[in-house]
């Protein structure tokens, strides 16, 4: 990797590492096993502009320090890192170096948010957190949640990418 290459990388690594932080624990709105916030984009970006190794390095080093940093009494717990990890690698695999439309973000978005979210992140919550609560409710929650959110990410995930790369074609 070039040197210019690797510096841009690590740069973007670096300030998506302290976006995710931001967003997710700073900026967050808890409702109960669900929370709102703008963590997807930091996430998703880090796939896109980075590929799928990086973003999955981003995302893994986000919660990470985020549970250093504000855990709550919470210690790192394994499938939400896993989930974590495939947010950052699902948009990477579709998304990385190729023209970001919405139809393309919304299918990053789309497996991401099913894979990581709704299968990965509500049985980790059930096994965890909420085991008498039972699985499929907190399943049907979450995935009802992100139904209506997808579209939403997905346009902002373009749009934001979109800005990216114009200031990177600008300034390169």
């Amino acid at each position: 990797m070039k040197k210019r290459e690797a510096i841009r990388k690590l740069t973007y690594a670096a300030l998506l590492v302290a976006m995710d932080i931001v967003l997710a624990r700073y900026l967050a709105i808890p409702l109960g096993y669900e929370r709102l916030s703008l963590q997807f984009l930091p996430d998703g970006m880090a796939g896109i502009l980075l590929g799928p190794v990086f973003g999955g390095t981003v995302t893994l080093a986000a919660d990470i320090l985020g549970m250093l940093i504000q855990s709550g009494g919470l210690s790192i717990n394994p499938l939400i890192s896993l989930s974590a990890i495939l947010r950052g690698v699902i948009p990477g695999l579709i998304l990385y170096k190729k023209e970001v439309t919405f139809k393309r973000a919304l299918l990053a978005v789309g497996i991401s948010l099913l894979v990581a979210d709704v299968l990965i992140t509500s049985t980790s919550l059930h096994i965890f957190f909420y085991p008498t609560v039972p699985l499929w409710q907190i399943m049907g929650v979450r995935a009802l949640v992100r139904l209506v959110y997808a579209p939403i990410q997905a346009l902002l995930l373009k749009l934001v990418t979109q800005g990216v790369r114009r200031f990177e074609k600008n300034n390169g």
